[in-house]
């Protein structure tokens, strides 16, 4: 498996789209929702395995609270992006140099450079412009016409500058560092969302923001009906899909494009994404809980595949004490065999992915029932034997006594 990732990430800069086992099998593990395991799919092996075992650490969360895990998931992310902008790095004042090679690799480089490698030497004219300005200014631009792709440079535009703004340490503008980092976070998120929809930026999943939306929502539709109800139920994914917001009516200009409120869009794409999000928590949780389920069961049968194995061995034709204990056991095993078989039946209806090794447990447990029977019959037949056996000594006994002239 690692062998794959390993070529899959050399082909990145080639198939921009490939994609592996490794990201798929441990973001259906943790609760991903697809979009979210792409985007983990491009990372580097060093970033990738890193931000696995900050998922594993997680895991509790699941079992505790959906909200709790999504919430976490959120954080990793942010981690994730902030660690690994290593192709932004400060330049003379007011500039920031864009190394290219590193462009194209990890999620921070890819939000924080729109996956442009040809930026080179960045300036921004006035980097001491507030950049809360800055920000709804570039947000006013946005209109009907605006593409996904169009979006994700200009918000790596504004995530530059704010790079920018951190290099040169005290702005004029008199933000804090907190104050930056509040409106690093005003586009992190967005664009993180705009980069999943994106997909391949050569071949994006959507072009503008409303068809992302609508792409979006006939998308949700599809995986809701696919879904498994426990999972929909565990999730509250209905209720939170009838909240979503309906699409943002727009005012039609006479002429060119019309102006639109891209937080609207955004808001609608976010609560898809924590929708799909719950339900693979819940799924993860469910699947989880079937592995525990199965863990148990094997436990159970390890027991009964032991005490099915001393005692055969223990059975002889003239060991009358173990041949006893055999018919006194039996009941406990069969309970273990029977306590096996259910709990195997429960992991696989819990989760059907665990169908094949749940069927190797029943079968087997079935089989050791009858063993158990067949070790019982034995038991019984050589304590009649040796029933049989006293009896006539018994009454050979007596002949001797009672006529001795003839033994």
């Amino acid at each position: 498996m690692k062998f794959a990732r390993s070529i899959c990430l050399a082909t990145l800069l080639i198939f921009p789209n490939c994609t592996n086992s490794y990201a798929l099998d441990f973001g259906i593990e943790f609760g991903l929702d697809r979009g979210t395991r792409d985007l983990f799919d491009r990372l580097p092996d060093e970033a990738a395995e890193a931000a696995l075992k900050v998922l594993k650490e997680g895991l509790p969360l699941i079992d505790a609270s959906i909200d709790g895990h999504i919430d976490h998931v959120d954080a990793v992310l942010k981690d994730v992006v902030e660690t690994g902008v290593t192709a932004v790095q400060c330049g003379t004042l007011g500039t920031v140099r864009i190394i290219g090679k590193e462009a194209k690799m990890g999620i921070g480089n890819l939000l924080y450079t729109g996956g442009r490698s040809d930026l080179g030497v960045v300036s921004i004219g006035n980097y001491t412009e507030g950049l809360t300005k800055a920000i709804t200014a570039k947000r006013d631009t946005f209109n009907d016409k605006t593409t996904a792709v169009e979006i994700a440079y200009i918000y790596s535009d504004l995530l530059i500058e704010a790079s920018i703004i951190k290099c040169a340490g005290k702005p004029a503008s008199g933000l804090v560092d907190l104050e930056v980092e509040a409106n690093i976070q005003r586009i992190e998120k967005p664009g993180i969302e705009w980069l999943t929809l994106i997909g391949d930026i050569d071949h994006p999943g959507c072009t503008t923001p409303g068809d992302c939306v609508a792409k979006r929502r006939i998308y949700m539709a599809d995986y809701l009906k696919a879904a498994d109800p426990r999972d929909l139920e565990a999730s509250h994914a209905v209720d939170l899909v009838i909240g979503v917001r309906p699409d943002p009516v727009i005012e039609k200009a006479w002429f060119g494009a019309s102006s639109i409120q891209i937080l609207d869009y955004e808001q609608i794409l976010v609560a898809f994404r924590k929708i799909e999000r719950a339900v693979e928590t819940a799924k993860a949780t469910r699947m989880e809980r079937a592995k525990s389920m199965l863990a148990d069961a094997r436990r159970v049968q390890g027991l009964a595949r032991t005490n099915i194995t001393n005692n055969r061995n223990n059975l002889t034709p003239g060991n009358g004490v173990d041949n006893k204990n055999m018919l006194e056991r039996a009941p406990g095993i069969r309970d273990q065999c029977n306590d096996a078989v259910n709990k195997a039946k429960q992991a696989k209806d819990t989760d059907n992915g665990v169908a094949g090794d749940a069927d190797q447990v029943i079968n087997d447990m079935t089989a050791g029932l009858g063993e158990v029977d067949q070790l019982v019959e034995k038991a019984k037949a050589w304590l009649a034997d040796a029933a049989t056996r006293r009896t006539i000594d018994e009454i050979d006994e007596r002949l001797r006594r009672r006529f001795p002239g003839a033994y």
